[in-house]
């Protein structure tokens, strides 16, 4: 009994697909077809266009009937079809039908699991015996080969993803779309999972190796936001949030449970990752070290160490030595141990006497051993300085054209400093007038020999006609041949005359990376000083400079920058040489009337084997009335850039140099490298590849591109993803010492260690249909109840049936045939 209709539904969708066909309508598979009329009224007044039509038939029967009833039935039969068959098909036109092909798409609804990245998640836990916080370990070890207390947060909330293959997020992809974020400061997107076809023969992939704690923020309530307006319209099954819940940045957790609801999200779950007790630990906060040290020189370490919740006792503290290339094992130095005060909020211990017996860049490290059951975790236990040894002072060749306030100042300043050793010559003392500094001169230090022993030559305004052009010759030799650094300083008196291209300093002033202007220098009457004090202006690269950092972080020096005296003379610089770095710039007009326009005030660069500093004033002497800190540490700073270049000058074909020395977690680093080939030309090639030496002995390649307009010289940025000493080296170095720059990652300063915090989180799950979960099997258990959100959308495609040549012949054959027959049959 159902063959019969099963057939006609066939042979009907069978005329309707060969009718799309002819007219052209697109038909996808489980494209459903039928005939509508979108002309038929609604309601009553489709009730009347149904009488309307059948008494207009009836009309053309009553016709016939009544005008041919002398015909034969046949005859009249026919002529009645004839008019029935026009009427009928005039009626249809007017009733508008359509072939309407109606297509239903599944749109899924999604699911969006947030993963706290920020650095506090990289904190280890202790969750002692003695706390509430035992049974929270004991749930969390169910996980496979996890033990919490060894186990970072991140990699708790990872843990939890990936257990027994990733089953809790395809699950969550069974029925939903699925978006995996990471987020601390902004939103990343991790992974997404799509609902996999209905005989599941293609399983989701998943890949979560993009979440790393590297976030220098957490602003949970920015990551929130951005996940739903990237969900768009969307339907939203669920929000899933793994945090520790230590926001620094953003809205609060009402706030957050508010933007829940008012998006119309139907679940919320939140789990807490970390120990929620008041912490126990023993932590390392600071490791106070010099920076550079001479060989067998005595040196003192002082270390901070804090304690949380521990009873009084014994711990050990010790000081370990490591080649900073991390080619040898670390030996210990010092070892103590150090009755704990946990009535003090902070305890300093300090190592006195420390030596390192040979040359080079060193690691120290502090370590710890915790008291009690607390575990040992490298990331509070241990903390490192990088030391270098020098084998001895860095000579500093001090020549001034005269006693100006910046070379008295200067002068002292660097004889008072352990690490240098400054000779003084200035040019307009009188014969046999003792020179200053720690290193006595009777004379000028004539040819190479003589001039190899200084490391950095201090050029302060010269008088280029005392001194003959073959000494400064000798200078930039030094300099390119020798990695000699160079250090030139403007003045209002000489340098004009020491950077004519006629001078007997041509030599050098050829070498200096920015283009003076002379023809506005001579306008400037360079004797008298400016009335107004002009401002410094940190450039991007100077931010990251380590001559320009003065003070410990980017933020700080930039500031103090800001807030330093300004100087009353600067030389005219045109623009920065090719290849040239500027530090410091200013917007004093060269001219008067002229436009403000940036010109060059502190600026780098690099000259054969060595490096050359430009400063285009010599007022800086004036920031020691606010900042003494300040004005001693650029001058130090650029004199062991300067250095640097001589320690490396046995490489001449590459060197590699980084923005700064240290950094915070989450910050780039740019990594720059300026590389020659056989013949010591500028090396041609799209990139250079480098590689970058980590803690614990990890190894990752860097490509660097090539910078347009600078050949041999590459460029690119590094991003680290953990905390530690890092060295940027090269793939193959060429013959010479090897080439590298060594830089420190360090905690960000926001990013502190803690109890996770559960009252914003319960705030967050406040949110209608939010659950706050402690444990994975709960955890589970609430993502089971988030349902499919998946909403069918129809899409309608309707193409006119009667507009058409076919409609109006029909018509037309009709009404003509019927003419016909009326005409043979004398009715006309």
């Amino acid at each position: 009994m159902e063959v019969r209709p099963a057939l006609s539904r066939l042979v009907m969708e069978a005329l309707l697909r060969w009718l799309a066909e002819r007219l052209g309508v697109p038909v996808a598979p489980g494209t459903d077809l039928h005939v509508e009329f979108a002309g038929f009224p609604s309601g009553g007044l489709g009730l009347l266009t149904l009488l309307g039509a059948a008494l207009a038939l009836g009309v053309v029967w009553f016709a016939y009937v009544r005008d041919a009833h002398r015909l034969s039935t046949r005859r009249r039969f026919a002529l009645t079809a004839l008019r029935a068959a026009a009427v009928a098909l005039a009626i249809l036109v007017l009733l508008d039908p359509q072939l309407v092909a109606v297509r239903r798409d599944a749109q899924p609804g999604q699911t969006l699991v947030l993963v706290d990245t920020s650095q506090s998640m990289a904190q280890v836990d202790g969750y002692r015996e003695d706390s509430p916080a035992a049974d929270l370990a004991a749930a969390w070890g169910g996980l496979d080969g996890i033990d919490p207390r060894t186990t970072t947060r991140l990699a708790l909330a990872r843990a939890v993803l990936e257990d027994d293959g990733h089953r809790v997020l395809r699950a969550l992809a069974s029925k939903n779309r699925v978006h995996v974020f990471g987020f601390s400061s902004g939103l990343d997107r991790v992974a997404s999972l799509d609902v996999p076809p209905g005989d599941g023969s293609a399983a989701p992939a998943v890949d979560l190796s993009g979440l790393a704690a590297t976030g220098s923020y957490t602003n949970l309530g920015g990551a929130v936001r951005d996940a739903l307006t990237d969900a768009g319209g969307a339907e939203i099954a669920g929000v899933v949030v793994l945090t520790d819940g230590r926001r620094n940045l953003g809205p609060q957790g009402p706030e957050i449970a508010r933007n829940l609801r008012n998006r119309g999200v139907p679940h919320v779950v939140v789990l807490p990752v970390g120990d929620p007790s008041p912490m126990r630990t023993l932590r390392i906060l600071r490791l106070d070290a010099p920076e550079k040290v001479f060989r067998e020189d005595p040196f003192r370490v002082q270390v901070a160490v804090e304690a949380r919740g521990h009873d009084a006792g014994e711990y050990r503290l010790r000081l370990l030595r490591a080649p900073a290339d991390g080619s040898g094992a670390a030996t210990e130095i010092a070892d103590r141990a150090v009755a704990l005060d946990p009535s003090a909020a902070e305890q300093l211990v300090e190592f006195e006497g420390l030596e390192l017996d040979e040359a080079g860049a060193f690691t120290l490290s502090a370590e710890i051993t915790p008291p009690g059951a607390e575990p040992f975790v490298a990331q509070r236990h241990v903390m490192r300085a990088r030391v270098e040894a020098l084998a001895e002072r860095t000579r500093v060749l001090l020549i001034a054209g005269g006693p100006s306030h910046e070379y008295r100042i200067l002068r002292n300043q660097l004889i008072r400093d352990d690490t240098i050793e400054v000779g003084c010559w200035l040019q307009s003392a009188d014969p046999g007038f003792p020179q200053d500094g720690n290193v006595s001169l009777e004379r000028l230090p004539d040819g190479p020999e003589e001039l190899d022993t200084w490391d950095v030559f201090l050029l302060l305004d010269p008088d280029p006609d005392r001194i003959p052009r073959t000494f400064w010759e000798q200078v930039r030799d030094q300099v390119a041949d020798r990695g000699a650094g160079l250090f030139f300083v403007c003045g209002e008196k000489y340098t004009l005359a020491a950077l004519r291209p006629d001078a007997q300093s041509a030599p050098i002033a050829s070498i200096l990376p920015v283009e003076p202007d002379l023809d506005a220098a001579e306008d400037l009457a360079l004797a008298r000083g400016m009335v107004r004090a002009y401002p410094y202006e940190v450039t991007p690269a100077g931010r990251a400079h380590s001559v320009a950092r003065i003070a410990e972080d980017r933020a700080a020096s930039a500031e103090l920058w800001a807030r330093l005296p300004g100087f009353h003379f600067a030389f005219p610089v045109s623009r920065a040489a090719p290849g040239a770095e500027v530090l410091v710039e200013h917007h004093k007009p060269a001219r008067a009337g002229a436009e403000a326009a940036a010109s060059p005030l502190l600026v780098s660069r690099f000259f054969g084997a060595g490096r050359v500093l430009f400063l285009a004033t010599d007022d800086l002497y004036r920031w020691r009335s606010i900042r003494e800190s300040a004005y001693d540490r650029l001058w130090v700073r650029g004199i062991r850039y300067l250095f640097e270049g001589r320690l490396n000058a046995g490489n001449s074909r590459l060197r590699i140099g980084i923005d700064e020395a240290r950094l915070e977690l989450g910050q780039a680093v740019r990594v720059v490298a300026d590389a020659r080939d056989e013949t010591f030309g500028p090396l041609v090639a799209d990139s250079l590849d480098v590689r970058v030496r980590g803690p614990e002995g990890s190894d990752a390649p860097l490509e660097l591109a090539a910078v347009e307009g600078s050949p041999g010289r590459f460029e690119g940025w590094l991003r680290p993803s953990a905390t530690g000493f890092f060295r940027v080296e090269a793939m193959d170095s060429p013959e010479g010492r090897p080439a590298g720059a060594a830089f420190e990652v360090v905690p960000a300063a926001l990013e502190k260690e803690g109890p996770i915090d559960l009252g914003e989180l319960t705030a967050i799950a406040g949110a209608p249909g939010g659950v706050l979960v402690r444990d994975p099997a709960t955890f589970y258990a609430a993502l089971d109840a988030i349902p499919a959100a998946t909403r069918i959308e129809t899409f309608t495609t309707a193409r006119t049936l009667w507009d058409g040549w076919v409609t109006i012949a029909l018509i037309t054959t009709l009404l003509a045939a019927e003419w016909w027959l009326r005409k043979r049959v004398n009715l006309l």
